[in-house]
């Protein structure tokens, strides 16, 4: 299972013993589905849990700043004030 975001790599491996190809019926009816399902359940809580933790402290990327920049390009307000900040310099 891979952890979030654009640096993802492999959280953890869960084995599954399901040969393939797969009959989602097998599935449901093994013994021990729900123990893998509560396995991937928690790991991806786990992974949110992170990912609201890092986006509490973590300052805007550059992407996100470039996009902000953009959105007050858009703004007609914020080009007008941008230009009586240009004719008065």
């Amino acid at each position: 299972m891979m952890t979030n975001g654009p640096a993802a790599t492999v959280g953890q491996v869960l084995e599954l013993p399901f040969e393939r190809p797969r009959r989602r019926k097998d599935i449901l009816e093994h013994a021990d589905y729900y123990e893998f399902r509560g396995a991937l359940i928690a790991f991806l809580e786990k992974q949110e849990a992170r990912k609201a933790v890092r986006g509490q402290r973590m300052p805007a990327s550059p992407a996100q700043r470039s996009h902000s920049h953009n959105d007050s390009l858009n703004d007609p307000n914020a080009k007008s004030s941008l230009l009586s900040a240009g004719a008065s310099a």
